[in-house]
Formats: C-alpha cells, structure tokens, sequence
C-alpha cells in the first residue's frame, strides 16, 4: 500500500502545494476510515481508492476530483456520512460523492440492450448535473476491472465491462480484451 501511496503523492505533483496537502489529508481520513477492509484478494480496500485517484490524477483532474475519488465508496460502505464529508471537507467534495453513490445505487432491470441504454441514460443523467461524476465512475470500473484480473472471474470482467457505457467501451474492450 504504501507504493500506491506514494504513486500517488508524485501523480499529483501538477497539483498547487495546498491542494496536494488537501489530497494526501483526504487519503488519511480514507485509511482512517476503511482501515482493516480487504477486497476479495486480499489486499486493503484502500489500495483500490488510492487506485482509481490515480487514475483521476493522469487526467489531470482538479483536487476535489481526485478527493471525491478517494471519498468515493465511503458513504456506501457505511463508513462516513456525507455530513461528515461536508465538514470535513466541502459542499463540492460532498455533492460528488452522493452523486457517484447515487450512481452506483441505480439497478439495472430487462434485457441487456435495455440495461446498457440504461446505464448511458445514468451517465448522462450524471453528466448534466456534473461530468466530473462520470470521470470519478469511470475511473472507479477501470480500476476495479483493471487490478481484480486476478482474483477475479471472467462473468464478473464481463459484467463490468458491460456496464461501462458504450462511449468507454473501446477502452474497456480493448484493455480486458472482452
């Protein structure tokens, strides 16, 4: 984990010193507050957050983005309100990770043509209220699809791949080779 760390801690060099303190405080509240979880192989839950950051920090987004990316799981997981969220960071950070969860809550029903139609209505419901939604999410199912290869069955790949709506799926194709 601590590699990830500090990937991470050089991702975000193109960041303002304040902001970059902002970030690495962010990813202290995230090991607080998963500190003991594990992914199905074993390794700390946090290594995944700090992953899909990076992620989020080679497109060079801006530090409530990547805070956000961090926060991303954290409401969901049970592990901090979105109250907590706001106080101890702000209304921004707080909007984004609702919105992510709000994202990631929304059931897919019928065929899968009609679940994938589904999930580009999601991301463009996610996008008209604020894109950077959409890069948090998509850095959250490229990271998971990306670093869980191993441990992972190929219906569970296939599954993510397919929820990742049809204007990502070159990447998604191409880099799972699904």
């Amino acid at each position: 984990m601590e590699q990830e760390e500090q990937q991470l801690k050089a991702a975000i060099a193109y960041l303002p010193p304040d902001e970059q303190e902002e970030v690495c405080d962010a990813l202290e509240k995230v090991r607080h507050w998963h500190a003991g979880q594990k992914r199905e192989s074993g390794e700390p839950f946090v290594v995944h957050l700090i992953r899909t950051a990076m992620y989020l920090a080679r497109l060079e987004c801006g530090s409530n983005t990547l805070i956000a990316g961090l926060l991303h799981d954290v409401v969901e997981d049970g592990a901090a309100s979105l109250d907590t969220i706001r106080k101890e960071f702000d209304e921004d950070i707080a909007k984004l990770v609702d919105a992510v969860t709000k994202l990631t809550k929304l059931r897919y029903e019928g065929r899968r043509s009609e679940r994938q139609i589904q999930s580009l209505r999601k991301m463009l419901l996610a996008a008209s209220e604020d894109l950077r939604v959409i890069f948090i999410k998509l850095a959250d199912n490229l990271c998971g699809a990306f670093f869980t290869i191993d441990c992972s069955e190929i219906s569970q790949l296939r599954r993510r791949y397919h929820n990742t709506p049809g204007m990502f799926t070159g990447i998604s194709r191409d880099t799972l080779k699904l």
